[in-house]
Order: C-alpha cells, then structure tokens, then sequence
C-alpha cells in the first residue's frame, strides 16, 4: 500500500556528440551500454526499443554497471548509454559534465503509457546537467516514472503513521541528506497510483481535515434555524389550538348554562325541545372529540355540567308532568 510519492525518475539516453544519434531508433546499428540484466532500468530500455522497432539483433546491447558505463562512454567503446534515473543525477552529471555528449529525446511518451500505465509524459529540465552551455538546451521530452514508497498492508498503522511524519515533518535534514527528499509529497487517495494508501499515512494526510461538525457547521446552523422556526411556529399553533378548545368548550357551557335557565320556568312541550337540544349538543361534543377539536379533559368537565343540566331538565318535566 502507498505511504508516499518519492520523486519522478526518467527515461534518459545519453549519446557521443560524434554519433550524430538525435531520436532513439537511430541506435540501429550502435553499441549502448544499458542496465544489467534482471533490473527493472534494462527491462525498460528493451521495452521502449520494441516501441520503436528495435530488436536485439539490430544493435548491440553491453550489460553493465554505471561504473562500467561510464568509463565505456568516455574511452569511445560504446555510442550511447540508457538509465532511469531523476533528471540531475549525479552520476550522468559526472558523465557529461565535462565530455562532448548529448541527451536524446524520447518520444511518443503517450503511447508508451497506453502499454505501461505508470508511465506520464515529462521533460528533463534545460540545464539539468550543466549551466553553459546548457544541457540539455532545452526541456527534453521523455517518458517518466513516479517512485512510490510502499509498505506492506499488514505492517502496523501507528508504525507507517509515525514515518509519514518523518517524511515530511523532518523535511528540511531529509533534503540536506540527499536533495531528492525535496521531492516527497503526500499521495492522493483516488489519484494515478494504482495502489491505495496505506490507513496509517492516510490518517496522517487527514489530520487537518476538518471533522464532520466542522465540515457541516453551516449546513447543521441552517437545520438548528429551521427546527427553531418549526418549533415556534408549532408552540404557536398549539397555543391556538389551545385557545380555540378553550372557546367552544365555553359556549357549550354558556348553552347548557341557558337550557338549565330555561327550565325552570318551561312547560312539558318546551322541556322536551330542551332535552332534545341536550342531546344534540351531546353528540356535537362527542365529534369535536373524535375530531381533536376538544380534549378529552375538556369533555369529561363539559359530560360533567351537562349531566347536572340533564338532571335539572328531568326533574322539571317530572314535577310540570306530576302537577298536571
């Protein structure tokens, strides 16, 4: 799993003024000193010449090591030299520092990443190598590789935690140890390498992400502002609501209040029209309750009154009927 970017090495050939090479497939027919075999630099030069067209048979291809090569292409054994390696190596500065030697451009970065996904587009920067003359002369075209630090899934999070804070909260002794360190920078979840990042750097890379509250803090204030409204407007209509049970409970009382009135100076026939206006009002309450118009509390003091009243109406009609 991925901790962190490292640096970007190229592709990088390196060729005798006096060969007169300017692109990669005129190594036809030359000797190259490249990387020995079994290493992913010689791996890599055979796979850009199969690009270009370029078999074992159509040049000489010497195995060697830097060393080695570096000594061929001075004493003129070999035409030109292949590395991967950061642009401003130190050893191909040593090499072309002081000798009549050029780098070539190699094209078609693109297309050699559709074979080799790892692969992007880069340049070896004018005056890479020297300052004046400039080498190279201009921004070189060539394909480049990211170097990733990766670590084992099982390796312990708190471990890889602690040296991806080394990486880059000890930034300034790393790049004074080698200048490549200049060149970490964290890797993004999602990005090119095809590797996910390890939890350990991961959390390393988040420890200044705002948390979830902070994140929403604006979303979370407009909720809180909305539940406010809500929840006064809510207090208001049941204040309302309140007040309008409140209302009709009273002017039933205010009717029964009436009929018991009315009934002490009625005859038969104008008790009975109020007994049926007792019944009528009954049942109308009964709905107002079923229909939450009035609380159960409500009804049970108005069933209260309005039994007092029917009692009243009863006792009326009995002694007007009891006279007559």
């Amino acid at each position: 799993m991925a901790v962190a970017s490292l640096y970007f090495d190229a592709y990088q050939l390196i060729a005798n003024d006096s060969t007169g090479i300017k692109v990669f497939n005129e190594l036809r027919g030359r000797r190259v000193a490249i990387p020995p075999e079994g290493s992913g630099q010689n791996d890599s030069f055979w796979f850009v010449a199969n690009h270009y067209g370029l078999s074992p048979e159509d040049l000489t291809a010497l195995p060697m090591s830097e060393d080695a090569a570096n000594f061929a292409m001075v004493m003129g054994q070999v035409d030109a030299v292949f590395r991967v390696r950061a642009p401003g190596n130190e050893r191909i500065r040593e090499l072309v520092r002081d000798h009549d030697m050029h780098l070539v451009p190699i094209y078609h970065a693109e297309a050699l990443a559709l074979k080799r996904s790892a692969l992007a587009p880069g340049v070896v920067p004018a005056g890479a190598y020297r300052g004046a003359p400039a080498l190279p002369v201009y921004d070189l075209q060539t394909p480049v590789l990211e170097r990733v630090l990766v670590a084992h899934a099982d390796v312990d999070d708190e471990l890889i935690n602690k040296i991806t804070r080394l990486l880059f909260e000890r930034h300034s002794e790393l790049v004074a140890l080698s200048p490549l360190a200049g060149f970490i920078t964290p890797v993004e979840a999602g990005g090119k390498i095809s590797v996910p990042v390890h939890p350990g750097a991961q959390r390393y890379y988040d420890r200044e992400k705002p948390g979830f509250w902070q994140q929403n803090t604006r979303i979370l204030a407009s909720l809180l502002y909305v539940v406010a409204i809500l929840s006064s407007v809510g207090i208001a209509l049941r204040s309302r609501i309140m007040r309008a049970h409140k209302v009709r409970v009273s002017d039933y009382t205010l009717k029964l209040v009436d009929i018991a009135a009315k009934a002490r100076d009625s005859d038969s026939t104008s008790l009975y029209v109020l007994r049926d206006q007792l019944v009528s009002m009954l049942q109308q309450v009964i709905t107002d309750l079923s229909k939450d118009r009035v609380s159960q509390e409500e009804f049970e003091h108005f069933s209260f009154t309005w039994q007092a009243v029917d009692a009243v109406v009863r006792d009326r009609l009995a002694q007007v009927e009891g006279a007559g």
